[in-house]
């Protein structure tokens, strides 16, 4: 990867207070956002894989 970032899957379980509060400012400041349509998840929400480092190949069967 160019930005030299490191990327793997990992997921992230946020509290649900803070979860709101981030789309909330997010809609306040994103035109898309604001006219997209909402969905409620149920419970907690949905865990998200987020790329955290590159890709390594492995050898199969």
């Amino acid at each position: 990867m160019a930005s030299g970032i490191p990327t793997n899957r990992t997921n992230i379980d946020l509290p649900v207070d803070i979860s709101r509060e981030i789309i909330a400012k997010a809609q306040e400041s994103s035109a898309i956002m604001s006219l997209a349509r909402k969905i409620t998840l149920p419970g907690r929400g949905l865990a998200i894989p987020v790329i955290t480092s590159d890709p390594e190949a492995e050898w199969v069967s």
